[in-house]
């Protein structure tokens, strides 16, 4: 089970927050500190955060349930069972309007037009990009939602061995975005206002979308608010 979002420093006087999630406490409820959405299950298993869709499913969504401020730094190991599926990191995600994110999870199935094209505003990045079949969608692409536009993509996808643990890292300052896998710098975009202006404190969600004998396992969490 999960020993939730744990504080290690404090957000008052523009000092950095950390927040700390580790999957190893046996008394911890996932459902505290996570919200699920979609066709699939969210489990804690072998000390990690595990994501696996059902058979016939459109995808899974795991969000925190906290707000995460405008500005923050995400860490987390990433790896995926074998190389049936696609993952989604979604940041800074809220409903169109302002609401919170989750105001319409009820509507969602978890169908991927439900959040590049629908009510919700976030930024994603897709990585390990295969079909249910196997078949290879090359690279890994960040994206500014709803509307889907492509702000930085990556060739070849730098997370696109199965069953290896990579650590990711993840940055939004104001509009500059910035990935790192496994230290090296892997994208970098700003999103400089074609689109609306910049988006800012919001939710961050883990997707999987494939076949169902892949699972997604996410493992050492962290954010740094600033």
């Amino acid at each position: 089970m999960l020993i939730g979002l744990i504080a290690t420093g404090c957000l008052s006087g523009g000092e950095p927050s950390d927040w700390v999630a580790d999957f190893n406490s046996p008394t911890e409820d996932l459902t505290e500190n996570w919200s699920i959405e979609g066709t699939g299950t969210a489990a804690i298993r072998a000390g990690a955060l595990q994501l696996q869709e059902t058979p016939d499913g459109v995808g899974v969504v795991l969000w925190t349930q906290r707000e995460i401020a405008a500005d923050f730094r995400l860490s987390f190991d990433l790896s995926f069972s074998n190389s049936r599926a696609i993952g989604v990191i979604f940041f800074a995600a809220r409903a169109s309007d302002g609401r919170d994110a989750l105001a319409d999870q009820a509507k969602r199935t978890g169908a991927y037009d439900d959040y590049i094209r629908g009510d919700l505003d976030s930024y994603s990045l897709s990585l390990h990009r295969y079909w249910p079949d196997g078949r290879n969608n090359p690279g890994s692409n960040l994206r500014r939602n709803s509307g889907f536009h492509l702000l930085d993509q990556a060739l070849p996808d730098p997370c696109l061995a199965a069953e290896k643990i990579y650590r990711l890292e993840i940055e939004k300052q104001g509009a500059a975005l910035t990935v790192w896998v496994d230290g090296k710098q892997t994208h970098h975009a700003v999103d400089d206002g074609s689109y609306g202006p910049p988006h800012g404190a919001g939710k961050i969600g883990f997707r999987l979308r494939g076949d169902v004998s892949c699972v997604m396992r996410i493992d050492n969490i962290r954010i740094t608010e600033r």
